[in-house]
């Protein structure tokens, strides 16, 4: 991958403390680069700036796409009822779709949760 362009990735905030503003910066800093190394992406140089209302960092030269990979992941154990019901990993998973919905529609409607 040769394509490369610089990343600039600011936060505005409520004022920061000016004492904190070299350490706050820095762990912005850190995080950025932490996840773009999690993603394993080519970069540059990296550059952090700060004022108290604002955090950034420039990364230059950002490779623009992560190179192709192969992972094969194993998903969770299933087993078949005596009725024929798949019960296991899509049976939780449709759990989770049914809570999942049930909590947005309740976070939509502004409603307490039970």
């Amino acid at each position: 991958m040769s394509d490369r362009q610089d990343f600039l990735v600011e936060i505005g905030t409520e004022e920061l403390p000016p004492k904190s503003l070299k350490r706050l910066a820095e762990a912005f800093r850190e995080g950025v680069v932490g996840g773009i190394e999690k993603a394993e992406l080519n970069h540059g140089a990296v550059h952090w700036y700060c004022t108290p209302r604002r955090l950034a960092v420039l990364v230059e030269a950002l490779q623009s796409a992560q190179a192709d990979k192969r992972v094969e992941r194993r998903g969770m154990v299933f087993r078949m009822s005596a009725r024929g019901e798949m019960i296991g990993f899509i049976s939780q998973l449709v759990i989770f779709l049914r809570l999942s919905s049930r909590i947005r529609s309740v976070m939509s409607s502004g409603q307490a949760v039970k």
